[in-house]
C-alpha cells in the first residue's frame, strides 16, 4: 500500500491512499469466486456458472462491498503512515474499483494549525478611565423612582392623553379572526407615548374616554419585532377601562430602605455609583481586549481548521435555541432555520475560533498553568461575599465537569491577557461615552 500525503493549505491535507493492481486483482478473484460458489442461478449448477455472467449480475454489488472493506482494513494503517495529528472526522472519497487497476481513495483530514512564536510586545494600546457621575447618579435615582411608583385612578372626567396610564381590554383581528399572538387581554396598564404596542396605536388611543370601546388599525412595520405580526395589517376592539396616574414616592431614607439592604439615601447612591463604576471598568476591560486580540491577529497569519469553527458555531446555535426555549419560543415562531443561524453566526464563530487558537498558543509559548488557589479566587470573585452563591457555584461545577474545564480556559485566558497587557505601555485616553449611555448600561443594583 501506497500513501502520499498532499498539501490543501498547512491544516487541510489529503492522504492518498493506492493499492497494487495485484492485490486488487486477488480481492476480486476471492469474491466472485465465494459467489460462485453460493449462488443460485436457474440454469446451472451450484459453483458452474460463468464469471462473466456473475460480473454482469453481481458486478456492482460485489465492488461495492469490496470497496467497504478495502478501506475499512487499510484506513487505520494508511494514517497511521501518514503521521498527520487529525482533528474532526476524515472525509473519505474512494474512487471506482475496476480490475487490472489499482484501487485509490483519498482520506480529507484537517491538523491542528502550528502558528508558531507570537510576539507579543509593542502593542499599541488604550483605555478609558472613567467614573460616575453625581448626575449618572441622579439619573439612576429617578429611574428607581419611577419603577417603585404607585398608582391611582383619575377621578376626573377627561380624554386620555400622551403620557397617561391607562387599563384597557383589547384583541387583535386579521381578517375578521382573532389573532393567537393577540388573545383577548383584559386590564392591561401601559403608558401611551411609549409604543408598548406600536406608535400608531398609542396615537390612536389619545381622545378615547373611560368606557369608551373604539376599533384601532395598526399595520405592524417589517422589522417588527414579533415576526409573526410583522408586516401585516391588524384591527384592535379596544375598551378603555380607566385612566391612571402616577404618584412617585419621595426621594429620601424611608424610600431608599424600601428600593433594598440600604439604612440611607446616601448608601443607596454609594451603591448606584458602585455598579455604574463596574460597568465603566468591564467597558473599559472589553475595549482593550479587543484592541489586543485585533493587533495580534494583524500580526499572525494562520488557516483555522474548519472542524473548530463547525465546533463553535454549533455551540453558539445551540445556546441561542436554549435561550429561545427558556422563553417559550420556538426556530418556527421567530421565522428562523437551522441555515439561517449558520448564516447568521458563520463569521463569528471563525472570528472566535481564531482568538482561540491565538491564545491558546500564547498560553503554551509562556507557559502559563492554572493553580488551584486562582481557581479559588476566581470562584470567590463571583460569588462575592456570599457563602450561598460560593456552595450553588461549587455544585454546579461538580454536576458538570466539562464547564468547569470551560471555566479554567477562560481564566487562564484571563492571565494571557493581563500577561501581554503588562508586557506592553497602556495609554490612558478620556471616555467618548456619554452620561446617557453609561448610566444606561450600569443599573443600579439592589
Amino acid at each position: 500500500m501506497k500513501v502520499t500525503v498532499e498539501d490543501k493549505n498547512t491544516v487541510k491535507k489529503i492522504v492518498h491512499v493506492e493499492m497494487p493492481e495485484t492485490q486488487v486483482t486477488k480481492e476480486l478473484n476471492k469474491e466472485f469466486n465465494k459467489l460462485k460458489k453460493n449462488a443460485k442461478i436457474k440454469g446451472f449448477r451450484p459453483g458452474k456458472a460463468p464469471k462473466s455472467l456473475l460480473e454482469r449480475m453481481y458486478g456492482k454489488s460485489v465492488r461495492a462491498d469490496l470497496t467497504l472493506r478495502l478501506v475499512n482494513d487499510t484506513y487505520q494503517d494508511a494514517i497511521k503512515q501518514s503521521a498527520l495529528a487529525i482533528i474532526g472526522s476524515p472525509e473519505l472519497d474512494p474512487s471506482e474499483l475496476k480490475e487490472g487497476e489499482p484501487f485509490c481513495y483519498d482520506i480529507k483530514v484537517e491538523i491542528q494549525p502550528q502558528i508558531g512564536h507570537i510576539d507579543f510586545k509593542g502593542l499599541t494600546l488604550e483605555k478609558t478611565v472613567r467614573q460616575a457621575s453625581d448626575e449618572e447618579v441622579d439619573l439612576q435615582i429617578k429611574m428607581l423612582q419611577s419603577r417603585m411608583a404607585e398608582t391611582e385612578a383619575v377621578e376626573e372626567e377627561r380624554a386620555v392623553v400622551e403620557q397617561d396610564l391607562i387599563l384597557i381590554d383589547y384583541e387583535g383581528f386579521r381578517n375578521g379572526k382573532p389573532i393567537p399572538e393577540l388573545e383577548k387581554t383584559q386590564n392591561m396598564l401601559f403608558k401611551v407615548g411609549v409604543g408598548a404596542i406600536t406608535k400608531e396605536f398609542d396615537e390612536q388611543v389619545i381622545g378615547m374616554r373611560k368606557e369608551d370601546s373604539k376599533d384601532i388599525t395598526v399595520t405592524f412595520p417589517k422589522d417588527y419585532q414579533n415576526t409573526a405580526l410583522a408586516d401585516t395589517t391588524v384591527r384592535f376592539h379596544v375598551v378603555l377601562n380607566e385612566i391612571r396616574k402616577e404618584i412617585l414616592p419621595e426621594i429620601n431614607d424611608e424610600w431608599a430602605s424600601k428600593a433594598g439592604p440600604f439604612k440611607t439615601l446616601a448608601q443607596l447612591k454609594e451603591n448606584i455609583r458602585t455598579n455604574i463604576d463596574k460597568g465603566y471598568a468591564q467597558h473599559t476591560e472589553r475595549e482593550l481586549y479587543e484592541l489586543i486580540y485585533t493587533q495580534l491577529l494583524e500580526r499572525t497569519s494562520f488557516d483555522v481548521p474548519d472542524a473548530y469553527v463547525r465546533f463553535q458555531l454549533d455551540a453558539y446555535i445551540e445556546e441561542f435555541k436554549a435561550s429561545l426555549t427558556q422563553n417559550n419560543k420556538t426556530m418556527e415562531s421567530e421565522g428562523l432555520t437551522q441555515e439561517i443561524l449558520e448564516q447568521k453566526y458563520s463569521d463569528m464563530a471563525r472570528n472566535e475560533t481564531r482568538r482561540y487558537l491565538l491564545m491558546n498558543q500564547i498560553i503554551q509559548q509562556e507557559k502559563l498553568e492554572l493553580s488551584d488557589e486562582d481557581l479559588e479566587k476566581e470562584l470567590d470573585e463571583i460569588s462575592g461575599d456570599s457563602e450561598e452563591a460560593r456552595e450553588q457555584i461549587k455544585k454546579f461545577y461538580d454536576e458538570n465537569p466539562e464547564r468547569l474545564d470551560v471555566f479554567k480556559q477562560t481564566v487562564i485566558q484571563k492571565q494571557a491577557i493581563q500577561l501581554i497587557q503588562d508586557s506592553n505601555s497602556v495609554t490612558v485616553v478620556p471616555s467618548d461615552l456619554t452620561d446617557t449611555e453609561s448610566a444606561a448600561t450600569a443599573p443600579a443594583q439592589s
